[in-house]
């Protein structure tokens, strides 16, 4: 009886060890999953948070540069995305005369006057931006050279299906590592509501000239 009743008890606490063992397997693999979890929904949050904060920016952006006709706020707005958005002091804006011809730097921010002029809106790849309606940026591969030296992007500023000028944009500032997802979302924001509010802004100051101009 001592010997069968200690079997018994041996095997009772073989399970008993064994089931504590599977219990504390249990609990382990329930902490790691509630730790992976809790980092995905951080993770999850985190983008959503980055996705809004880009969504805000890009609203700031269209409405400050469509917020008046003035062709100095207009510019001093698209100056502004440009500075603060996308994070960039050396760049350019070139337009096409209103007379037509090809386009000339018009405003541009930390570039010399004799680099602005040797700009060439049908050359490199500012040429190549406008001809093609085609945001250019540097992959590195073929960097632009001359008056373009250090050139990272080139945005053709289109409307109605003609290209009308563009914004070169060269080095960024030291704190930017290279252009991110938001920066090629405002590229393609500067393409279509830079081009249209410098546009309106330019036939509102030559309107305004022409009724100056009239006699009383």
């Amino acid at each position: 009886m001592t010997t069968k009743g200690h079997g018994i008890g041996e095997y009772l606490r073989q399970v008993r060890e064994t089931t504590q063992r599977h219990a504390r397997d249990l609990l382990v693999e329930n902490e790691r999953l509630m730790s992976h979890l809790a980092s995905e929904v951080e993770a999850r949050f985190a983008d959503v948070e980055i996705a809004n904060a880009n969504l805000a920016n890009l609203y700031v952006a269209s409405h400050s540069i469509h917020l008046s006709l003035d062709r100095e706020h207009v510019l001093s707005s698209v100056h502004e995305v440009i500075v603060n958005l996308i994070g960039c002091e050396e760049f350019a804006i070139l337009e096409a005369p209103p007379a037509g011809g090809l386009p000339m730097v018009t405003s541009s921010r930390g570039l010399s006057a004799e680099r602005c002029a040797a700009l060439m809106a049908d050359e490199g790849c500012i040429g190549e931006s406008i001809r093609t309606a085609t945001t250019w940026v540097d992959d590195g591969c073929a960097p632009a050279e001359g008056a373009e030296a250090g050139l990272t992007a080139c945005i053709p500023l289109e409307i109605d299906g003609r290209v009308l000028g563009a914004i070169a944009i060269f080095r960024l500032l030291a704190h930017k590592d290279g252009l991110t997802a938001l920066d090629h979302e405002l590229f393609g924001l500067l393409a279509t509501h830079a081009a249209s509010a410098l546009y309106c802004s330019t036939l509102r100051a030559r309107l305004a000239v022409h009724e100056s101009a009239r006699p009383a």
